[in-house]
């Protein structure tokens, strides 16, 4: 993942040009898609469940990254 969330794997950002999110494109304001991890998958789960603070943090050094 990107910005410090390393539990998983990146798989990049997805071009929404080729496949737009109907989330994303629909929203009247402007909007991020924020894929965290798989809770199918045992080790995803475990992060998500006790980790969500370095979750939370990556996150709001990734949109800060976008905004400067």
């Amino acid at each position: 993942m990107l910005f410090g969330a390393y539990y998983s794997t990146n798989r990049g950002l997805l071009n929404t040009n080729e496949t737009p999110l109907y989330v994303v494109k629909n929203n009247k304001v402007d909007a991020i898609l924020i894929e965290a991890g798989f809770i199918s998958d045992d080790s995803d789960l475990y992060y998500l469940k006790n980790h969500t603070k370095n979750i939370a943090t990556a996150i709001a050094k990734g949109i800060k990254k976008s905004l400067n």
